[in-house]
């Protein structure tokens, strides 16, 4: 396509211009640069308010004002294109949170712990939840109060951090201070009498002779269920018939005293206790750094409830079995282990060069148990015997059972080398991964 400056259309509307002011703009504008936009770097130096990308600091005074006592939840106050979606009856989800930023996947955001790369979650989402068919990084695993502030970089970050950046990168830095103790206690519950969350946060900072620090955090957080779910309408026993009215025909005489209040649609109830330490020490030609992060929590959610008319078709467990006399409503019980650690050693030379040699080690295990139910197969692994009648079969049905166990761990070593010039910078180095 030709190009057509201004300067060329300007004799059409004004007639006074001389060929020679006319070429003269012409050659003027064929001067005209175009920006250069860097668009991935790892030498440091600048600041938020110099990079072309949005950056959001966010510092822990200004976490703590949202008033949750969740990273997660905490972030998605504050940070702008950050979901931390909430499900119900999603088989695990509920206890390990997809964390996004600008609608895409849970995958695709980078989650760094001083600038180290975190390890994911070893739960993949197969519901019909926000991030399905994929496993993000566990926000909750880090307590609020072992944060000093995080970083959002509301942009893809492919060149710098690999296809894992596409969505962005949050960098959760923590506390650093070498004094300093703090005991920190809320209490708080929902309008509807539900929820009821305490949390305790107990952390202390230690100096480590004239050049180090030793920073250590605790938390034990406790959060009830909540349920939104309201009255299921259905009928819960046999022979029962439901009007367009909403009335019932009562096959079943318990019908009409029958709790309509079943299911439980909400978040889960969960138990965490979190460990974070944080450690540096300047050895003069440079710096020793590491972390060690723990956390170990305990969820429990409800699936579907069962209504006492289905058997599920295991003839064991026949409509109005005395087994399960109204209906029953089974457990989700997950428990979830997350361990990380770091340590390395970072030096600046005198030409303006950086060397950061690092190991990061994370682990996730994830337990997944169900309880308060009964599955046909659980009956059927029970053989008539001469000793054994049928209601003694019923009877010793196993309620709960292990469903599955989950684990995923990532080591990285990890090596980067900065070389500023006066014109130009270089950034090189080499990272494994397995």
């Amino acid at each position: 396509m030709k190009k057509i400056t201004i300067s060329s259309l300007i004799p059409l509307i004004l007639g006074t211009y001389s060929q020679a002011t006319l070429a003269a703009e012409e050659a003027k504008s064929d001067k005209e640069v175009e920006a250069i936009t860097v668009i991935g770097s790892r030498v440091a130096g600048r600041s938020a308010d110099d990079l072309p990308v949005p950056v959001d600091i966010l510092t822990a005074e200004a976490l703590s004002n949202t008033g949750q006592i969740e990273v997660g939840r905490m972030l998605q106050a504050i940070a702008p294109s950050f979901n931390f979606s909430s499900s119900a009856i999603s088989d695990g989800t509920d206890a390990l949170r997809p964390a996004t930023l600008r609608g895409l996947g849970p995958d695709q955001t980078l989650v760094l712990i001083n600038g180290k790369r975190r390890h994911q979650a070893s739960l993949i989402h197969i519901n019909t939840s926000v991030g399905r068919g994929t496993a993000g990084t566990d926000m909750n695993a880090i307590p609020a109060a072992a944060i000093k502030r995080i970083e959002v970089l509301r942009d893809g970050a492919a060149a710098q951090y690999g296809s894992d950046a596409i969505a962005g990168v949050i960098n959760i830095v923590l506390n650093d201070a070498a004094e300093g103790a703090k005991i920190a206690i809320s209490y708080g519950e929902y309008s509807e009498g539900d929820g009821v969350s305490t949390n305790i946060d107990i952390s202390n900072g230690f100096a480590l002779g004239d050049s180090g620090f030793l920073n250590t955090t605790l938390n034990i957080r406790s959060r009830g269920f909540t349920n939104r779910a309201g009255q299921h309408g259905s009928c819960q026993f046999s022979g029962c018939v439901q009007n367009a009215d909403g009335t019932y025909l009562l096959g079943d005489p318990r019908e009409a005293t029958a709790s309509r209040s079943t299911f439980r649609i909400g978040d889960a109830e969960s138990d965490q206790l979190g460990l974070t330490i944080n450690t540096g020490y300047d050895l003069g030609a440079g710096e020793l750094y590491g972390f060690i992060t723990y956390s170990s929590r305990d969820n429990e959610s409800a699936a579907f409830f069962r209504h006492n008319a289905n058997s599920g078709g295991n003839a064991q467990l026949q409509d109005g079995d005395a087994t399960i006399p109204a209906g029953f409503l089974p457990k989700i019980n997950t428990e979830i282990q997350d361990v990380s650690y770091n340590f390395g050693f970072k030096t600046e030379f005198d030409n303006d060069a950086t060397l950061d040699i690092s190991y990061t080690y994370g682990q996730n295990n994830i337990d997944y148990e169900t309880s308060d139910t009964i599955n046909s197969s659980f009956a059927n692994a029970l053989q008539y015997t001469s000793s054994m009648t049928a209601a003694q079969i019923r009877q010793s049905v196993p309620r709960s059972a292990s469903a599955y166990g989950l684990e995923l761990s990532l080591q990285t070593i990890n090596l980067d080398y900065t070389k500023v010039y006066d014109s130009f910078a270089l950034a090189m180095g080499a990272e494994i991964r397995t």
